[in-house]
């Protein structure tokens, strides 16, 4: 059975492959959603976990957030899909500003990360998508790295769910 986690859950011992839904979320609709009902509508099982928790989970004052736990949390999740899974990252398009922050700046050091395993375990699972509104930056950078890996760019969200589903492992 599939199961969508936002923060504050975890998932300790996997019973699916677990898919890790990295890319923009301040400044941004809420894509994570979106694909996670169409990937929980496939006949295949995965935990998909997403970075962007419920927003009260980010009201002032946070416990969350004061406690620093965001970090740590995606972390553990993106290194949980890197073993088990898929690392799935989609460049959204900004929708609004977000004062004192670079739009996908957390993404773009993911994609670093993700790539530079990549580099050491080539047989990764790694599906990498872009918004054709997506403007913020690196998107030439990021995409060259992908072709030097052999990963196809997904230009809607339809097909990067597709292509997430194609690589699951069974």
């Amino acid at each position: 059975m599939s199961e969508f986690i936002i923060p504050p859950h975890n998932i300790s011992q996997p019973d699916n492959p677990v898919v890790f839904f990295a890319g923009p979320v301040q400044g941004s609709y809420n894509w994570q959603a979106v694909a996670a009902n169409q990937l929980l509508a496939s006949p295949s099982a995965m935990s998909i976990i997403s970075p962007r928790g419920a927003p009260e989970l980010y009201k002032k004052p946070s416990a969350w957030l004061d406690a620093e736990q965001q970090t740590p949390w995606e972390k553990y999740h993106l290194r949980l899909a890197r073993e088990t899974g898929v690392l799935a990252m989609w460049m959204a398009a900004q929708d609004y500003q977000t004062p004192g922050r670079a739009h996908a700046q957390t993404s773009r050091i993911e994609f670093g990360k993700i790539i530079g395993w990549m580099d050491y375990n080539p047989s990764m699972r790694f599906v990498f998508g872009v918004d054709p509104l997506y403007n913020s930056g690196n998107q030439t950078y990021m995409e060259q790295d992908c072709e030097d890996h052999n990963v196809p760019v997904a230009r809607s969200l339809d097909e990067w769910c597709d292509q997430i589903e194609q690589i699951l492992p069974r």
